[in-house]
C-alpha cells in the first residue's frame, strides 16, 4: 500500500503509522519481508521503526509459527485502535455489497455490510463520525452500474448453506428443477460457486468421473448431510481454460482487431493466457486457449465488425451465423434453428 504525500518532516511519522496499521491489521503476524513489500522500503528501515514502535509503545508481539521467518502483531489496544477504517474504505464495503445486492445475492452482500460494521465498531467515535459524514459523500458521488442481465431468486440461506457444506467437504442433496420443470433429487460432492451472469455450483456426483454445472436458481432445496468426502477436483484447475463458466472443447482462438478497436481491445484480459501483438497497420491481435464458445459468441459479437476470428473456424461460423439470424429475424424472416454445432460438451456442461 504506497505510502500518502507528506511533508519531508513528516514522512517517519507516515512510515510509522502505516507500520502500525498494517500490524494491527493481521492476527497471524507479519514477516519483515512482508512489511518491506507494504511500505516498499529495505529490512534496515523496517527495523528501526520496529524499534521505534515496540520502545515507545511496548506493543509488538512475537507470533509463534512452524515457519522460519518470525511474525509480529500489534495487539488490539487504545494505540491500534488508530488503525481504524477510513471514509473511503467503509464506503468501498458498501458499494461493493450493493453490486452484489443489485446482481441477485443479498447474502454475500450481508457478509459484506457485518464487516464493515465491525470495522466501524473498532473506530473511536469522533473518527467513526468524521468517516461516515464522508462515506455518505462518496456514496451520493458514486453509484452501481444496472447491467442487464438476470435477476436470479434464490432459496433462502441457499449460498450460506453451500459455504458449509464447501468449507467441511460434506455432501449435500439437492431438488433440481430441469429445463422441462421436472424435479430430481441429486446427491453431489461440492467443489465451488462461480458467478458469472448466472450463479453456478460446480459440483460431481460420487459416481460420476467429471462436474457438472448446476444452476443455483434452479436448486428448489438443499440438505447438507453428515457423510464427508475426500476431494477429487479443485475449482481452479477445473475453470482455468473457460472463457466464462461454460465448459467444452479447449480451442485455440486468434482474433484481428482492427486499429480503431486496437487501443481498447488492448486494454482488455479476455482470458489469464491471452498474448498479443500489435501489427505495423495498427490493428491488434489476441491469441489465447479457452473453451465456452457459446460465451464467447456472445461477447465477441458485442464488437461488431471491429474484430475478426482467425481461428478457430467453429468460432467464426458461429458469429457468422448469429449474424445471419439476426439480421433475417429484424427482416421479418424466420431461420430454422442452426445445427452445425461445435464439438460436444464435456460432462461439466450437464448440470446446466
Amino acid at each position: 500500500m504506497p505510502l500518502p504525500d507528506a511533508p519531508p518532516r513528516h514522512a517517519r511519522l507516515a512510515e510509522g503509522l502505516a507500520l502500525l496499521r498494517f500490524l494491527a491489521g493481521s492476527r497471524g503476524g507479519r514477516t519483515i519481508r512482508e512489511m518491506e513489500q507494504e511500505l516498499g522500503c529495505g529490512r534496515r528501515k523496517i527495523e528501526r521503526l520496529m524499534r521505534a514502535i515496540e520502545s515507545t509503545c511496548g506493543l509488538l508481539q512475537e507470533v509463534e509459527t512452524v515457519e522460519r521467518e518470525k511474525r509480529w502483531t500489534l495487539p488490539l489496544t487504545p494505540i491500534s485502535r488508530a488503525a481504524g477504517p477510513t471514509s473511503e474504505e467503509l464506503a468501498e464495503l458498501e458499494l461493493s455489497a450493493r453490486t452484489l445486492q443489485e446482481a441477485g445475492l443479498p447474502h454475500r452482500a450481508a457478509v459484506l455490510r457485518s464487516v464493515r460494521d465491525k470495522l466501524a465498531a473498532r473506530a473511536p467515535e469522533a473518527m467513526l463520525g468524521r468517516a461516515e459524514v464522508d462515506g455518505e459523500a462518496l456514496l451520493a458521488a458514486e453509484g452501481v452500474a444496472i447491467r442487464p442481465g438476470p435477476r436470479v431468486a434464490l432459496p433462502p440461506n441457499l449460498v450460506g448453506d453451500l459455504r458449509e457444506a464447501l468449507v467441511a467437504m460434506r455432501h449435500i442433496e439437492i431438488s433440481y428443477r430441469g429445463q422441462a420443470g421436472g424435479e430430481r433429487k441429486h446427491l453431489l460432492e461440492p467443489y465451488g460457486l462461480l458467478y458469472g451472469s448466472r450463479p453456478y455450483l460446480l459440483a460431481a456426483a460420487p459416481d460420476k468421473p467429471d462436474t457438472a454445472l448446476w444452476r443455483l436458481d434452479r436448486i428448489v432445496s438443499l440438505r447438507v448431510m453428515n457423510e464427508g468426502f475426500t476431494p477429487r477436483f479443485e475449482l481452479a484447475q477445473q475453470i482455468a481454460d473457460c472463457f466464462g463458466v461454460g465448459r467444452d472443447t479447449v480451442r485455440d482462438v486468434v482474433l484481428r482487431f482492427s486499429p480503431e478497436a486496437a487501443a481498447d481491445a488492448a486494454t482488455w484480459r479476455f482470458h489469464s493466457s491471452q498474448e498479443t501483438e500489435r501489427m505495423p497497420d495498427g490493428s491488434l491481435i489476441v491469441c489465447f486457449r479457452a473453451c465456452g464458445l457459446i460465451e464467447m459468441t456472445n461477447h465477441f459479437a458485442t464488437w461488431g465488425d471491429d474484430v475478426m476470428v482467425l481461428s478457430p473456424p467453429e468460432l467464426r461460423e458461429a458469429l457468422a451465423d448469429l449474424g445471419r439470424r439476426l439480421s433475417m429475424r429484424h427482416r421479418g424472416r424466420y431461420l430454422p434453428p442452426y445445427t452445425a454445432a461445435p464439438a460436444p460438451p464435456q460432462p461439466a456442461a450437464a448440470g446446466r
